[in-house]
């Protein structure tokens, strides 16, 4: 089990007063905790004031992650269901094998909580539907494989927890990294990607529903996408040979695919059931020293018909893990589905508005490539998340 450093509120911006506070609250920590609660430093600022009425693309909050003085990579980014707090999965650059940090914050920019994991076989990060549990996978390169663990916020405990992955992957012992994980929109099952197939696992019981595709095919390709339909009733993933695939939730059955003869990083459905979006390109993990060329596509879920399509970029930034790809979260949309926003753009954020094909907004805030984004559920406010740990929280559109 990780460390937990109890909640906590942000009066002075100093590193000096964060760690007292996480000295302090932390109580008599054993050696190794104390070691663990020295190492994190996270730095808030409140930017917009209180009671200013911000336009779009202002910054409200910023936030600084960091481990060992040096900045740590975000993998994951994600709102709660009723707004309240933002959760951010990062993990430092090390030579060895880093922690993986889970940060919350309070959406007025207070720091809620920090949980440092064991390791991070994983990268994934979602909140369950309809409640304040918050997911993520955990486990290092000791560990075969990867635990989901479902953090009560309210409480700040462990309330359960699952092995994840397909049962080929672990029945084969042998270590492998689980890309990304999704909630069935009423929270009942949970779907997670890994080397070549999806696994739906049902979220009370833990027991295996259904899995695509049956078998790994030879030469398929890592699925690093999963997503659900809003009814619950399609997902799509990553096809043999195709960007992105649908097959039916309830029983494995492939339906159709998108053309892209590519892999995809990412990809959302629009809240409203019509529309993809993915980010689409043959990308080398180990050629991170140079920026690579992506694609921005959205299209109709049902008939495929395209609705945008940009240029987009894969980051020359050095991976916290050379085995998971960067911009995973690098899609959002907005609650309403009029506007996707997207990473993949180097140090800029981009809001488009998908009927008219129009650019609305780009967000100009961060130093580093952005590396993903979040739209709060109650479409007030964007947060973004860049390659030099920092977290901006702005005005949406």
């Amino acid at each position: 089990m990780g460390t937990l450093l109890a909640p906590q509120f942000v009066r002075h911006l100093s590193r000096r007063s964060l760690l007292r506070q996480a000295l302090t609250l932390t109580g008599r920590p054993s050696p190794l905790e104390a070691g663990a609660s020295q190492q994190w430093l996270s730095l808030s600022q409140q930017v917009a004031g209180a009671g200013s009425r911000p336009a779009p693309g202002t910054l409200l909050v910023r936030h600084q992650m960091s481990f060992l003085k040096k900045p740590a990579i975000p993998y994951g980014l994600a709102w709660a269901p009723d707004s309240s707090l933002l959760a951010a999965l990062a993990i430092p650059v090390s030579e060895g094998e880093s922690p993986g940090l889970l940060y919350l914050w309070e959406a007025s920019g207070r720091i809620h909580s920090v949980y440092q994991a064991l390791g991070t076989r994983g990268a994934a990060l979602a909140w369950v539907p309809r409640g304040l549990h918050l997911s993520f996978l955990e486990g290092s390169k000791q560990v075969v494989a990867s635990l989901l663990r479902l953090w009560n916020v309210t409480t700040a405990h462990i309330d359960d927890e699952l092995v994840a992955g397909s049962p080929a992957k672990l029945a084969t012992a042998a270590p492998f990294p689980v890309y990304a994980l999704a909630w069935a929109p009423d929270g009942s099952r949970v779907a997670f990607a890994d080397d070549y197939a999806v696994t739906v696992y049902d979220g009370a019981s833990h027991r295996v529903l259904v899995g695509y595709p049956q078998a790994a095919p030879a030469g398929g390709q890592p699925s690093y996408i999963v997503a659900w339909s809003p009814d619950g009733k399609t997902i799509a993933s990553a096809g043999h040979t195709h960007a992105v695939q649908f097959w039916e939730a309830a029983t494995g059955r492939p339906l159709h695919y998108f053309p892209e003869q590519t892999k995809a990083l990412a990809a959302v459905w629009s809240p409203d059931g019509q529309a993809l979006a993915y980010l689409a390109g043959t990308v080398s993990l180990q050629s991170w020293n140079q920026p690579q060329p992506l694609r921005l596509v959205v299209r109709q879920a049902d008939s495929g018909r395209l609705l945008l399509s940009q240029p987009a970029l894969y980051p020359a930034v050095a991976p916290a893990r050379h085995e998971i790809p960067l911009l995973l979260r690098g899609l959002a949309w907005s609650p309403s589905s009029r506007w996707l926003t997207t990473a993949g753009q180097g140090a800029m954020v981009q809001v488009w508005e998908i009927a008219r094909r129009r650019l609305a907004l780009t967000y100009r805030g961060h130093r580093a490539p952005v590396l993903a984004v979040a739209w709060s559920p109650d479409g007030d406010w964007l947060a973004s998340a860049s390659s030099d740990g920092e977290v901006h929280v702005w005005k949406a559109p």
